[in-house]
């Protein structure tokens, strides 16, 4: 028997060593950063299909950063109408950077950019720049604090708009929610620091948050951060996290989020955009979720509803900032979405032109956007004109959309007033949702 028992325990352990243990939730985690350069106009384009790197003139002339000066310093800007002259105070830099640009205007495109680096009014050749073409798109850079062994500062992208790219971003890794993650702070606004900007742009340096190995949908989810707000980030385990960033972009600290309330949402498999300062994603474990305390407002909630056969059909509904839920500490707040369905049609105007919309709603009033169906298509919303003969005079159909909205600029003629237009849904089991509205003239 004793022999028994102790094959017994070698086997539990055994079967123990194979669980991995989870691990505790930290409160407070400083990630070191350090800088990650672009080495090429071509890495900069690269980057740019990300989305994360934005065009910062335009916005930050707005500030001071970017100025316009006389086309007659210099004898080329002189000869080329289409020539610009530019000077960027960024500050980081001793003193401006002068450019001359020079553009393609056939082509729209640029075709020479030099940078008086030693601000003696005459463009040297090793003061021009050569371009770096990718697919098209030419980039030049990186442009430099003095000469060419000075700190890269900025690379100029070339298209219809002149376009300022950072020459990189600072960056960590760390453990977070049980996921090794990548920590990158991008200096967006080009102003030499990270953190809230404080000036008059609407620009903003931008932090974003990945697990290692993501896809490449991670870099759009990014946060400006903004003055005055604190940045949440949502983990891999649920939980939330503030973040704040160092001026000098060197550190990235998170700290756990514990005033907290839930949030639940009557729907299978629910997901929760929300207005957080910026917008984000929510991700709901077993229809609900510990949220930091405050006011929010939800913009698209994508979840699963099951008809009497089983099937999965894929609806999301459209909110906006009138749609707000307060989240208070230790208390549960719900969102109520569902079934039943019903449609909602109106139309007016006269012989000449015509304004017609139509949507659904579920029983608590939030508009559905979209509703996808087992087989992956979208439920088209159909739409059929009858004249007051009841003789169908025209029909439409919108694959892509479950609300409709349209405007005519010709009406179908005195004598088929008065006209009926039937718009219908039919989604599967759930029924055929239909609605009519009536136009007189």
């Amino acid at each position: 028997m004793r022999r028994c028992f102790g094959i017994l325990l070698c086997i539990v352990a055994v079967l123990g060593c194979g669980e991995k243990a989870k691990e505790p939730p930290v409160d407070t985690l400083k990630v070191n950063l350090s800088l990650h350069v672009l080495g090429s106009a071509k890495d900069v384009l690269a980057a740019e299909q990300y989305g994360f790197l934005a065009p910062t003139m335009g916005i930050s002339m707005d500030d001071g950063v970017i100025s316009y000066e006389s086309n007659d310093l210099y004898e080329e800007s002189r000869e080329n109408s289409g020539a610009s002259v530019y000077r960027l105070h960024f500050k980081r830099l001793e003193r401006p950077l002068t450019i001359v640009v020079v553009p393609d205007v056939k082509y729209n495109s640029l075709i020479h950019i030099w940078v008086d680096y030693d601000e003696d009014r005459v463009l040297d050749s090793d003061e021009e720049m050569r371009a770096t073409s990718v697919q098209g798109v030419k980039c030049f850079g990186p442009l430099r604090s003095r000469g060419r062994e000075g700190e890269p500062v900025c690379y100029l992208r070339g298209g219809p708009d002149l376009t300022f790219l950072p020459v990189g971003w600072m960056r960590g890794e760390t453990r977070l929610g049980g996921v090794n993650n990548v920590v990158i702070v991008i200096d967006a606004n080009l102003d030499g620091e990270y953190g809230p900007w404080t000036g008059m742009s609407a620009l903003t340096d931008w932090l974003v948050v990945r697990p290692d190995g993501a896809d490449d949908s991670y870099w759009r989810e990014r946060d400006g951060l903004h003055d005055g707000r604190q940045t949440f980030r949502q983990l891999s385990d649920g939980l939330f996290f503030s973040v704040a960033v160092s001026n000098d972009g060197k550190t990235a600290t998170f700290q756990r989020v514990k005033s907290v309330g839930t949030l639940t949402v009557t729907a299978q498999d629910a997901e929760v955009i929300s207005n957080m300062g910026p917008p984000r994603y929510i991700r709901l474990q077993g229809g609900s979720v510990e949220m930091p305390v405050g006011d929010h407002s939800w913009i698209v909630i994508q979840a699963a509803l099951i008809d009497v056969s089983g099937s999965r059909w894929k609806v999301t509904w459209k909110g906006g900032e009138t749609d707000r839920y307060t989240i208070s500490a230790g208390s549960t707040t719900k969102i109520e979405v569902g079934p039943p369905v019903k449609a909602h049609a109106a139309v007016k105007g006269d012989r000449n032109s015509t304004e017609f919309e139509a949507y659904l709603v579920d029983e608590f009033g939030h508009a559905i956007d979209r509703i996808i169906g087992p087989d992956g298509k979208e439920v088209p919303a159909k739409l059929v004109i009858s004249n007051k003969d009841g003789i169908v005079i025209d029909r439409v159909s919108w694959a892509d959309t479950t609300s409709i909205r349209f405007s005519s600029g010709g009406g179908y003629g005195l004598e088929n007033s008065p006209l009926t237009y039937t718009v219908s849904w039919d989604v599967g089991a759930f029924g055929r949702f239909e609605s009519v509205a009536v136009l007189r003239y």
